[in-house]
């Protein structure tokens, strides 16, 4: 196992108010998740270890995204996981979340406007949908997907966002990676990589990603 995401958390105490920023998006989320259903998690431990730490491991699988500038989608954000915090960790990166339900959008706007992330912007619609629009036809560098379906409805519905060599990185735990990993070079015909496994704190599983380049 690589080393446990409460290192990755540590990393970003640092970074200007990352831990408050978090704390207030959770607030945010709390209040919002009375009124309507935004997310199953809800106590404040789960949103620290299954939505921010969690986030955060896509940096310990690809620690370049902490140089330089990058254009990142998140597709089918829902409540804003990982989009919300990765765009709080990597200031320098321009972040477009994605998703289809209205509800899901209307939150991550106003927890973008309320956090003062001038780097994340919010889009309703559907990833394939987008891609055969001008404006968002082969836009990004990397698009990232968390709990939204099959890692080949992901690349069918990701592939016409990415600019050519982009990247498509998908959260998965071990078990689902392995059982998706032969559909998708399949479907798409291109070299997969799964990478390392992650553990997240106090037993609550264990994540890995699975990537392939447009």
């Amino acid at each position: 196992m690589c080393p446990a995401s409460t290192e990755i958390l540590e990393g970003f105490t640092s970074l200007g108010d990352f831990r408050g920023r978090s704390q207030k998006l959770y607030s945010l989320l709390s209040e919002e998740n009375s009124k309507y259903n935004l997310t199953r998690i809800v106590s404040e431990e789960d949103f620290w270890i299954k939505h921010v730490m969690d986030s955060l491991l896509l940096l310990s699988y690809r620690p370049g995204l902490l140089e330089g500038r990058h254009e990142i989608a998140d597709l089918g954000c829902g409540a804003g996981f990982p989009s919300l915090i990765l765009a709080m960790a990597l200031p320098e990166c321009e972040f477009t979340a994605i998703d289809s339900v209205l509800k899901k959008t209307r939150f991550v706007s106003f927890a973008a406007e309320s956090l003062c992330l001038g780097n994340l912007k919010v889009l309703r619609g559907r990833g394939r949908e987008l891609g055969l629009q001008g404006c968002w036809r082969g836009r990004f560098d990397m698009l990232v997907a968390r709990a939204v379906g099959s890692a080949t409805e992901v690349y069918r519905e990701a592939r016409g966002l990415l600019k050519p060599g982009g990247e498509i990185v998908m959260y998965k735990t071990p078990g689902a990676a392995t059982a998706e990993v032969p559909g998708l070079k399949a479907a798409a015909g291109l070299q997969c990589d799964v990478g390392d496994v992650y553990g997240l704190p106090g037993g609550a599983g264990s994540r890995c990603f699975i990537s392939c380049r447009i």
